[in-house]
């Protein structure tokens, strides 16, 4: 992840801050350099954080496969989000 992107999930105060379509412009851009794992990561990053915000009194648990699943979705909403700045 990179500083730019590390300091916007630590200031992010929301959940909708992070929806790829609500995110800054500069910010979509800084994940376009990452490279292929550090992506992934970021975008499972993101993605667990906005799907399962932790309770006092439980404890997440996700599969593998619902991880990925996650992230691969995250990453097609950036990827989208990029897409719209170019039209």
């Amino acid at each position: 992840m990179t500083p730019t992107l590390e300091a916007y999930l630590a200031k992010a105060d929301s959940l909708a801050k992070l929806e790829p379509k609500h995110m800054p412009k500069d910010i979509l851009r800084e994940f376009t350099k990452l490279d292929a794992p550090a992506l992934y990561k970021t975008c499972t990053q993101f993605a667990i954080l906005r799907h399962n915000i932790p309770q006092k009194d439980a404890v997440l648990t996700l599969e593998e496969e619902e991880i990925a699943s996650l992230a691969q979705r995250y990453a097609t909403e950036v990827l989208d989000a990029l897409k719209a700045l170019v039209r």
